[in-house]
């Protein structure tokens, strides 16, 4: 059995044309395979599989990304979206593998990283899980990544990562989100620390006094929200 996976949001992806270049007559001509091409294209087969993906039908999905990578091997997109629909199917090797390959031809794309780090969670390989995280925090310097490690680390029981996530996020957050604040919140009650759950509730409410996620888990400790209660940021 796999530990609980962490949620995250989804990004929209895009959809890359490929020209075909032809150098005919000393004239460079552009033009699209999807026009020697029996049948659909393979924008519409993207935006076919792109709806079954959404709506849950993973095989179908599956099924018509992979008629575009017959087409266009290594496609970014169409790697992304099989690895996304296999990982719903529970074919955690074949998602990695797809994702792999999308990450290599993307590699600054978050939505691919999140989703490869999925597939390293469900086969249990933390290392690689770690370092791919650290790689998009500090190469890209995104809060996202270090959240998500943290997020694992939890699943993972971990703390001592996780502890180490959430201090890098909370310096390159540097007060402009309540998230990091928040994540420390989530950690701090996971160590039975209400004190410091309490603390960080508060630097989150003063960045953002209107999320529901803090002005509830004020409420559940016995805090009334408002101007007083607020703490500012810092670690």
């Amino acid at each position: 059995m796999h530990a609980e996976r962490p949620s995250g949001p989804l990004a929209s992806v895009f959809r890359p044309l490929v020209p075909v270049l032809a150098f005919a007559g000393g004239v460079l001509v552009a033009s699209t395979l999807a026009g020697c091409q029996k049948g659909p294209s393979s924008e519409a087969l993207l935006e076919r599989a792109d709806y079954d993906l959404e709506y849950g039908r993973y095989e179908q999905a599956a099924e018509t990304y992979q008629l575009v990578l017959d087409r266009y091997p290594g496609d970014p997109s169409a790697n992304m979206g099989l690895g996304q629909a296999l990982l719903e199917l529970d074919r955690t090797a074949e998602a990695r593998a797809a994702l792999e390959l999308a990450a290599v031809a993307e590699p600054s794309n978050f939505e691919v990283c999140r989703l490869l780090a999925e597939a390293m969670f469900q086969e249990g390989d933390t290392v690689r899980l770690y370092q791919l995280l650290r790689d998009q925090a500090v190469e890209q310097r995104r809060l996202e990544a270090w959240l998500l490690m943290a997020e694992y680390a939890l699943a993972l029981d971990d703390p001592d990562t996780a502890q180490g996530a959430i201090t890098a996020a909370l310096e390159v957050s540097d007060g402009s989100t309540p998230e990091p604040y928040i994540e420390a919140a989530r950690f701090a009650e996971r160590i039975g620390d209400q004190k410091e759950a309490i603390r960080r509730l508060r630097q989150a409410y003063g960045i953002a006094p209107q999320d529901p996620r803090v002005v509830a888990g004020l409420q559940e400790y016995g805090e009334i929200p408002g101007p007083t209660i607020a703490l500012p940021p810092g670690r």
